[in-house]
């Protein structure tokens, strides 16, 4: 009986380990490629990201920080490379960077490609911003989360922003630039002899810009400083 007994001790001593072993355990931080995405959970740096997504062939590459996902410097980006020219879609649930090592989204594309779309899609926290350029398709950002560091988007085809969440550039004052929209590309072209008879014209495209905006555009109040409005641009 002695012996019986102390091989059920023995067994849920066992058991007992295991269970606390099993808890003691974090969620495992990776990023997995599946054909053209990438699917990033846990704590990871953002130059992870960037080699998962840019293991990728192209054209398209697809990224997505899950809710449970910290991507933190000391790369103070999530940036696809340009030699993806088609579509480049990156979405945020988690959170990317802090105050004191920002992190944000970059994406320098292809201008003379209509088919390189980007969308970007945010519904958790982006300290670093979201900078958009050189596209020659549309661009497609929405914002349900918060985006400090501002977003810029420019290129050559449509531009559509929607945010129902915060967006503001940390540290600047009032006045300051946290949402910039330009769609206009221009390119020269010269004909004939230079100093005889050369004649260069220019072409310009451009598409159409759309923002609906219903959360503040500015510095959250802290304590007893107030908010700080920012401002909205949309150029040609």
């Amino acid at each position: 009986m002695k012996y019986n007994k102390g091989k059920a001790q023995l067994f849920a001593s066992a058991a007992t380990m295991a269970v606390i072993t099993g808890w003691a355990n974090p969620v495992a931080a990776q990023c997995v490629t599946d054909t053209a995405t990438v699917t990033c959970t846990g704590t990871v740096t953002a130059a992870t990201v960037n080699a998962a997504a840019n293991s990728v062939t192209p054209p398209s590459v697809t990224v997505r920080v899950a809710a449970d996902a910290s991507v933190v410097a000391p790369t103070s980006a999530i940036q696809p490379s340009s030699t993806f020219t088609g579509t480049v879609d990156v979405g945020n649930a988690g959170t990317l960077g802090t105050a004191a090592a920002p992190v944000g989204v970059r994406y320098f594309g292809t201008p003379d490609s209509t088919t390189n779309i980007v969308s970007v899609a945010n519904g958790g926290t982006v300290t670093g911003g979201v900078v958009v350029t050189n596209i020659g398709g549309a661009i497609t950002a929405t914002n349900t989360g918060t985006i400090a560091g501002g977003v810029q988007l420019t290129g050559s085809g449509a531009i559509t922003l929607t945010s129902s969440g915060p967006i503001y550039v940390a540290g600047s004052g009032a006045g300051a630039t946290a949402v910039f929209l330009q769609s206009q590309r221009s390119v020269d072209t010269t004909t004939g002899t230079p100093g005889v008879d050369a004649l260069t014209t220019r072409a310009v495209t451009a598409g159409a810009v759309n923002a609906v905006i219903s959360a503040p555009i500015s510095v959250p109040a802290a304590g007893t400083a107030p908010a700080v409005p920012q401002a909205i641009q949309i150029a040609s």
